[in-house]
């Protein structure tokens, strides 16, 4: 089995993922079932929405790939600092299927990115999840997440037409280092050098 952390980026101009891929990253939420949950405030709407907040830098993207096949799809906004809102998805074919460990490894990946002066690029990863996702909640927090604070009112429900309460979840590096019972991980951090927006790592 390989394992690949994908960053969407161009490199010497070539972008690492077509338009066509990004679209049919959306196409797979929605056919999951997940993508009302995901974009519950309504700020996109269609496959073409997420593009374009892709393409502008509006939302940087990551894939966690497995053998050939997108399974988990993560993207970064709202950053400030060395924080980073983090929303995440598991695509249908890998829930179930270590999807913890998957995602552990996306999180490893992220919290562990430097610059060309190899200073870390983010700190903290922050997350809002709906009070009524416990699904999410506890998915977030197998995963390392701390999650021991509510916000009151702090997501809207395009749907509902209601403002919800929601579990401020974040993981750090601390949190991530602690949370690394993936045999791949492990090879990733003894093998190779620690992964930046340059380089995308691949575990076999």
């Amino acid at each position: 089995m390989s394992v690949e952390f994908l960053a969407y980026r161009k490199i010497d101009g070539i972008p690492t993922l077509r338009d066509s891929d990004i679209l049919d990253l959306y196409d797979r939420m929605e056919s999951d079932g997940v993508s009302e949950t995901v974009f519950q405030d309504g700020t996109i709407k269609s496959s073409k929405d997420f593009l374009e907040t892709c393409v502008t830098g509006k939302n940087i993207l990551y894939l966690v790939i497995v053998d050939n096949e997108p399974a988990i799809i993560c993207w970064l906004n709202t950053l400030y600092g060395k924080s980073a809102q983090m929303h995440w998805s598991v695509f249908k074919n890998f829930w179930g299927r270590g999807s913890v460990e998957l995602m552990k490894f996306a999180i490893s990946n992220l919290i562990h990115m430097q610059n060309s002066n190899h200073n870390y690029l983010l700190d903290v990863l922050i997350g809002l999840v709906p009070i009524t996702n416990r699904r999410a909640i506890s998915f977030a927090i197998k995963c390392g997440a701390n999650a021991d604070t509510v916000v009151p009112h702090a997501l809207y429900n395009i749907h509902t037409k209601e403002s919800v309460d929601a579990v401020l979840i974040y993981y750090t590096r601390e949190l991530s280092d602690n949370q690394l019972p993936l045999e791949g991980i492990l090879k990733i951090h003894n093998k190779h050098s620690t992964p930046t927006l340059d380089r995308a790592v691949i575990v076999k």
